[in-house]
């Protein structure tokens, strides 16, 4: 399929197949090309990119996430933001789907590079860290609430469950420059060593 949209430089093309044979495991082979795409005019979100030109491939089996594997490409041309802009990249993703919940999935972009290996379900491992990320919330407001002497307005650290599924893996995650981060992040500094 290919769609124009009001100016004759914007447009949207989808081409591929998606084969339904195995109803668990279905299989889908697609490239997606874009440019100078609205996406923030389409769906009403001013934070969202208002032209993006990408070029993008796909090829997955599975439709859930705990039973995708398969590699995503994507060459960024252009990303624009109504009060900024990304220099283009490219981001390469690889999902191994071993035996029972054993994974591998390895990111590489121009900015960062990240391995997770091991056995886990990405939507336990999603769970678990809003969870943690949710207790380390309440922990940082408590603190703030004590050094400010006001520890009525203080949330109470509440008790969590997390699934009952293992999570046993290794992750490595090497970030190699900040600067897509640059427009995101406005008035902040951000330093690492």
């Amino acid at each position: 399929a290919q769609y124009a949209f009001d100016g004759s430089s914007q447009s949207l093309a989808l081409h591929g197949t998606v084969d339904l044979s195995n109803e668990d495991m279905p299989e889908i082979d697609a490239r997606i090309r874009t440019t100078h795409l609205p996406l923030s005019e389409l769906l009403h979100d001013k934070q969202m990119p208002i032209a993006l030109g990408v070029t993008a491939s796909m090829k997955f089996k599975g439709i859930h996430p705990d039973s995708l594997s398969g590699t995503f490409t994507a060459d960024v041309e252009e990303f624009l933001l109504k009060d900024g802009a990304l220099f283009p990249f490219d981001v390469k993703a690889q999902v191994e789907r071993f035996d029972g919940n054993r994974r591998h999935v390895q990111i590489e972009s121009d900015f960062l590079k990240a391995d997770v290996d091991g056995h886990y379900r990405p939507g336990a491992a999603w769970d678990v860290v809003l969870a943690h990320l949710g207790i380390m919330d309440s922990y940082v407001r408590a603190q703030y609430a004590t050094v400010q002497s006001d520890t009525s307005s203080a949330p109470r650290i509440l008790p969590y469950t997390l699934p009952n599924d293992t999570l046993d893996c290794r992750f490595a995650l090497k970030v190699k420059g900040t600067a897509v981060l640059t427009p995101f992040i406005k008035g902040m500094r951000l330093d690492a060593s």
